[in-house]
């Protein structure tokens, strides 16, 4: 039982430390290409969608979208190298998120404008159109949600 153990934790140890070993190389962030879509986590803050400008052995530069009713805004964020814990590369692009987004908000308002009204083509007609401006509401602000993410290029 002990020798079984001891090969299983040996064999974890040295199947995974290339990984990590890896996913310490700055490097690796570095030499990205502009406008890659990333994920970077700082000190005490969750992941941050954003797309990436450059980096050096100082800082990162990214711009984060966030996509909303009115249209898109972004802004320009500068990270301390010290301070990243983390860099993921994000795939697939924002419209999983706006799907996701238009599905959720869809459905929600055509419950809610199916259960407004008193007779059934008043109902039929709230939940068409209540779920229309849901379905419009969640996908724009659902762009702004990565649901598939890769793999960590960069781990301190």
């Amino acid at each position: 039982m002990k020798n079984n153990l001891a090969s299983a934790v040996l064999s974890i140890l040295l199947l995974s430390s290339p990984t990590f070993a890896k996913s310490r190389n700055w490097q690796a962030v570095t030499d990205l290409p502009p406008g890659i879509e990333i994920a970077v986590r700082a000190e005490d803050l969750p992941y941050i969608p954003c797309a990436f400008e450059h980096a050096n052995q100082k800082e990162l530069v990214c711009e984060h979208v966030v996509y909303g009713p009115r249209g898109a805004a972004s802004r320009e964020f500068v990270y301390e190298r010290k301070k990243i814990r983390e860099v993921r590369l994000e795939r697939g692009e924002n419209t999983n998120g706006a799907v996701t987004g238009a599905l959720i908000g869809g459905a929600a308002g055509s419950a809610l404008g199916a259960s407004v009204g008193n007779s059934a083509p008043g109902r039929v007609v709230g939940g068409l159109f209540l779920g229309g401006l849901g379905a419009v509401f969640g996908g724009s602000i659902g762009r702004s949600f990565h649901s598939v993410h890769g793999k960590v290029i960069y781990r301190r």
